[in-house]
């Protein structure tokens, strides 16, 4: 008598399943907190970027106009003249031409931005001054966190129309 042959088991033991749930576990567990300083660097870098972008918007505005136009920060939205403008950190960023606003920029949360600098206002030759002086300084965009360790971008300004951003923070999580 001829028996018919036993079909094998397909399939997976609990066994083998619950050693790979428990790797998969483990892998996530490392995973997660540099996934999260990930995010948090790509936030930094693109608000930062789109500050620049702005900067570099009213510069390129101020030289196809023939004309003054300002980039500040400011609390107001609809900011239209350079009166609304201040220091300090602001939640918009605009540029103000001699029509009034001609771009904003709305800081996203988490993210902070502040500087020192009331207004950066670039003449009809692309050179942002104050009083003859080419304007300077530093504009920070800043996220209250340990992750990343450098938890700041500088956008500087110098020589009146140079712009570059820096990375900075001194991996106490604070902002300035």
């Amino acid at each position: 008598m001829i028996r018919p042959m036993k079909t094998p088991q397909t399939g997976f033991t609990m066994v083998e399943l619950m050693v790979t749930l428990t790797i998969i576990g483990i892998l996530a567990a490392v995973a997660g907190p540099s996934f999260v300083s990930t995010i948090n660097t790509s936030r930094l870098a693109s608000q930062s970027n789109e500050l620049l972008a702005l900067i570099q918007f009213a510069r390129s505005e101020a030289i196809r106009s023939n004309s003054r136009v300002t980039f500040c920060g400011t609390a107001k939205e609809n900011a239209s003249t350079e009166d609304d403008c201040d220091a300090g950190n602001q939640p918009h960023w605009v540029v103000i031409g001699p029509d009034g606003q001609l771009r904003r920029f709305s800081v996203r949360s988490p993210v902070e931005v502040s500087t020192e600098l009331e207004q950066v206002t670039f003449a009809a030759d692309g050179l942002a001054r104050e009083g003859g002086v080419l304007v300077a300084g530093d504009i920070t965009v800043c996220m209250e966190t340990k992750r990343p360790a450098q938890n700041r971008r500088v956008v500087e300004i110098s020589s009146g129309s140079r712009v570059a951003i820096t990375p900075a923070g001194d991996g106490e999580g604070t902002c300035p």
